[in-house]
């Protein structure tokens, strides 16, 4: 992914890197339930908008 949005500091361009973790239940073959959880922390650090 590349830094292009702005989180309170100008967009970078360089390229950043963070971790996802999709939870999901299914009943009967469907989709019923989606979580997903982010590491914003990183994600902050790295666009710079957390020193």
């Amino acid at each position: 992914m590349t830094d292009t949005v702005e989180f309170d500091v100008p967009p970078s361009g360089n390229q950043i890197e963070f971790r996802v973790m999709d939870l999901v239940r299914y009943r009967d073959g469907q989709m019923v339930e989606h979580w997903a959880v982010a590491d914003a922390m990183s994600l902050l650090r790295q666009t710079g908008a957390l020193a």
